[in-house]
């Protein structure tokens, strides 16, 4: 959720895959803090074989654009990153 009074107005990157990841870091990079909820669920989703997100590999590639394209990180950081990435989805099929 974003507060309108404060972020104004926004909208999703126009890319295929991750905009709303793409966006948040956006929202981010202007120096605004994020803050969760401790483990409640707010929405359900379902998710659908077939799906735009389903296929992970593609969903790598498109992460690793970002970081690349939009957010013009460094090598180094982006292979930490998309590290990160993959060690937190292997342990939600774990989990």
């Amino acid at each position: 959720m974003l507060d309108r009074e404060k972020l104004g107005l926004r909208l999703m990157p126009d890319i295929p895959l991750a905009h709303d990841y793409a966006l948040w870091l956006s929202i981010l990079r202007e120096g605004h803090q994020a803050q969760g909820l401790h483990r409640e669920a707010l929405t359900v989703y379902r998710v659908r074989p077939g799906s735009l997100s389903a296929n992970k590999l593609k969903m790598l590639r498109a992460v690793w654009n970002i970081y690349t394209q939009r957010e013009a990180l460094p090598l180094t950081r982006r292979t930490r990153l998309i590290a990160g990435y993959v060690v937190h989805g292997l342990k939600k099929i774990v989990i």
